[in-house]
């Protein structure tokens, strides 16, 4: 006399139990790839602020260095005037 035994869980006589067995550990999967995917997505626009703060770093150097050159010319205009001068 043989006995029936029910089957096992993950089965193929019992597709149904199997695909909720896989359920959970394929959710994981894929919540920690969006989860770092979201994570990527940030670290990315971080480093996009990163390239706005060095281009107005550089703006203002050759800004600052632009000032220095007028004045300079200014300055030795002024003093050619002012040398010029005969009481």
């Amino acid at each position: 006399m043989t006995r029936n035994r029910r089957p096992h869980p993950t089965s193929p006589t019992r597709p149904g139990r199997a695909r909720h067995a896989l359920t959970l550990p394929v959710l994981v999967v894929v919540m920690v790839q969006l989860w770092l995917q979201q994570v990527e997505e940030r670290s990315r626009a971080r480093r996009s602020d990163g390239g706005y703060t060095t281009e107005t770093m550089l703006m203002t150097a050759v800004l600052v260095a632009l000032a220095l050159i007028v004045t300079a010319i200014l300055r030795r205009k002024i003093l050619d005037l002012v040398n010029g001068i005969q009481l």
